[in-house]
């Protein structure tokens, strides 16, 4: 199976959708501890996006095949 690489959405970019996300509902509510708790999750999201850009921006490693002794 063949996978197209513009297709696929990085992690962090995911996380920043999320945040994105939770910043955008947490305009439309009423309830400041919910608002608040929301706005909490964004940075939180906000924080993993950072992580995975870390990861993201390392060079990909060859795997190591296991070899069996006979």
């Amino acid at each position: 199976m063949v996978v197209r690489s513009e297709t696929l959405e990085l992690l962090s970019q995911q996380y920043r959708r999320h945040a994105e996300e939770c910043r955008r509902k947490a305009e439309s509510f009423r309830n400041p501890k919910a608002r608040e708790r929301m706005l909490t999750l964004s940075e939180e999201y906000d924080n993993k996006a950072k992580q995975a850009e870390l990861y993201e921006a390392q060079p990909k490693r060859k795997s190591r095949r296991l070899r069996h002794r006979s």
